[in-house]
């Protein structure tokens, strides 16, 4: 239920506080993979065995051009924490799979956009490899619906979104945004992690309409999309602008904002011929997410908040990635 939003926020913004996960050593010995054997604590973070902290880091790295890059090793890394030079010990992104949360806003507003949406929907699964999961959530009838909870299986996903029906329903788009990224993808911590917003960006909060406005404030939204454990990549539509009033141009600048404070960037559409350059865009972008760990040399953790700064060893290469943690 989107009244359910906030307290899903104040959940992404505790674990934004909670420890770094636990590793088990302080030598030079990689990162987990997939494979390792992990034990959650009560409140969910990850524990290795024995006290070396380890921080994980989602990092997108693109060039001058703004094209992804995708062929880094961990020694094209730079991470400093707090001023301090830190020892990389693991970065990868080819070989490691995606978990992609496709998210469709059905509200009324999007209504004339509706068999462009599921089209590009489409795509956007059959862009994934045979490792990588997907997600299919909805805004539908003023409530966020699991239409397909994450899964490899694309045949069965492709053949769910040719029968969503022609559903409508007010907009409080921020309330599902955080569910979107609360339903799954929250618990996933150390996996690359993405998720596309399919959508006008217009709630009935931005809107002034008194039909199912989000409970949550934008502001309490995008800070939590600072401490997501995910990338956020609105696919704005630009029709909301035939509403005029200036909600349109509004809601593209508050998708900006999420994307910005999750690192992930936003994509426009006035039509699915729009959207033909996003797929193979998105599609690199998302095999360039790299998850980069490394045991911080500072292991006293009292609570401080820790400042990270990522700089690559590719000339004109930028790497994105949250601006810090809280070292509990």
């Amino acid at each position: 239920m989107p009244w359910q939003a906030p307290e899903a926020v104040d959940r992404i913004l505790q674990k934004g506080r909670r420890p770094a996960p636990v590793a088990e050593s302080v030598s030079a010995t990689p990162a987990p993979s997939a494979g390792t054997e992990i034990s959650p604590r009560e409140e969910g973070a990850t524990i290795f065995r024995s006290g070396v902290r380890m921080v994980n880091l989602l990092v997108a790295v693109v060039d001058a051009g703004g094209h992804p890059v995708t062929d880094l090793s961990p020694e094209d890394f730079a991470v400093v924490e707090d001023g301090q030079p830190q020892q990389v010990e693991f970065a990868g992104s080819e070989d490691m799979p995606f978990n992609l949360a496709i998210l469709l806003d059905l509200s009324g507003s999007t209504r004339p956009d509706r068999a462009a949406m599921i089209a590009a929907s489409k795509r956007f699964v059959e862009m994934a490899g045979d490792q990588d999961r997907v997600a299919i959530y909805a805004l539908a009838g003023d409530l966020f619906h699991v239409v397909a909870p994450l899964t490899s299986d694309r045949a069965s996903l492709i053949a769910t979104l040719s029968k969503i029906p022609g559903v409508s329903g007010g907009s409080p788009l921020y309330d599902v945004i955080a569910l979107a990224y609360a339903e799954e993808l929250h618990d996933r911590e150390g996996e690359r992690n993405a998720l596309v917003i399919i959508s006008d960006g217009i709630d009935n909060r931005l809107s002034g309409q008194a039909d199912a406005p989000s409970r949550l404030k934008f502001r309490r939204l995008l800070k939590a999309a600072g401490q997501m454990n995910a990338l956020l990549y609105p696919v704005f539509l630009r029709s909301g602008e035939r509403f005029g009033r200036g909600w349109s141009k509004k809601a593209r600048k508050r998708m900006q904002q999420l994307a910005d404070a999750s690192h992930g960037r936003v994509f426009e559409a006035r039509s699915i011929q729009d959207l033909e350059p996003v797929y193979p865009l998105l599609a690199s972008e998302l095999r360039a997410i790299y998850s980069v760990a490394y045991y911080p040399s500072n292991q006293d953790f009292r609570g401080r908040w820790r400042k990270v700064q990522v700089k690559v060893d590719r000339p004109g290469a930028t790497a994105r990635t949250r601006k810090g943690y809280f070292a509990r």
